[in-house]
């Protein structure tokens, strides 16, 4: 009985989880593809294409429907996600624990610690193969509507047309990003969760 008391919980919080990180991908993904497209789509002589997001927006949708927006690399978007919460919070922990001192609690690790902490969580998430799936995500959104039908369609092309190296091109500054960015965010999370902890 105790197993399965354990199992069901175990599984309610998977299924939150999931419709959690379901729902903010679908509430992001259509940004992701707005500024994928803002980023690569240019006129011949070199100028951007876009004159602001909402035109942008407009021209997509009129050229391709609404799934052009808010559909486009939405599977890839998921693909990759998952894997990357699955190990973001684990390794944070893991390596708050790895870098607490003897005799002191995580709770009352450092700034600096923790900032470690936040930049080694950030860059496991996206070392390959999840920074690959966001390689097919990016050409799935920036493809014209129609080019692909799956994303195992869109990485087959990748790979036919410019081999492995398709797949990592990039990841330097990615990781570099993903380092800058989620150490800081860790700190400041933690030091609010202190504040309000203070405030109680």
């Amino acid at each position: 009985m105790c197993v399965v008391v354990c199992v069901v919980r175990v599984m309610r919080r998977v299924l939150v989880w999931w419709l959690a990180l379901t729902r903010c991908v679908c509430l992001s993904s259509w940004a992701r593809s707005v500024k994928t497209l803002m980023q690569v789509k240019k006129k011949p002589d070199g100028s951007k294409y876009y004159r602001s997001m909402w035109h942008c927006i407009t021209h997509s949708v009129k050229q391709g429907g609404l799934r052009s927006v808010f559909g486009a690399g939405l599977s890839a978007t998921i693909a990759r996600e998952t894997p990357q919460y699955m190990v973001y919070y684990p390794v944070y922990e893991f390596a708050k624990r790895s870098l607490t001192p003897p005799g002191t609690r995580t709770e009352d690790l450092d700034a600096g610690r923790t900032l470690v902490a936040g930049i080694i969580a950030g860059v496991v998430q996206w070392l390959p193969p999840t920074y690959c799936v966001d390689v097919i995500k990016s050409r799935m959104q920036a493809a014209p509507m129609g080019t692909y039908t799956s994303v195992w369609q869109c990485t087959v092309d990748a790979f036919r047309q410019e081999g492995w190296a398709v797949f990592f091109r990039g990841l330097s500054p990615a990781l570099i990003r993903a380092g800058c960015l989620h150490g800081p965010i860790f700190v400041g999370y933690d030091l609010t969760m202190r504040l309000l902890g203070d405030h109680e």
